[in-house]
């Protein structure tokens, strides 16, 4: 299913995201007829979208999950950095595999803006 939803949008020239189990769609041509097609294709796979989580943004940036969204690509909120430069600072097992985890979403984001 995300294979067929990444090649509709790449069809398009949406960059698709997808980050555990919420997906992301940005670019021009996302639209009401690019959501009519997405819920089609999830449909068919026997999931539902929950209706209350479909949302439009205009050009402004938007932020999903820490990550701000614009047409200059990826990049990590100034939350997520804030809260990294904190952590930075701790020294107990939990701080160390909490900022672990997050250095590794950054990570992940860089590699979605080199694709």
């Amino acid at each position: 299913m995300f294979d067929e939803l990444d090649r509709l949008a790449a069809s398009r020239k949406i960059k698709m995201t997808v980050y555990v189990d919420d997906i992301s769609f940005t670019g021009v041509a996302v639209n009401d007829s690019f959501k009519n097609k997405i819920q089609v294709l999830i449909n068919s796979y026997k999931h539902q979208i929950n209706p209350n989580k479909i949302k439009f943004f205009g050009e402004k940036i938007k932020f999903i999950n820490g990550i701000s969204i614009s047409k200059n690509g990826l990049s990590p909120s100034n939350q997520l950095s804030n809260e990294i430069r904190k952590l930075k600072k701790l020294n107990d097992r939990q701080g160390i595999n909490t900022l672990n985890g997050k250095l590794a979403y950054i990570n992940f984001i860089k590699s979605i803006n080199s694709l």
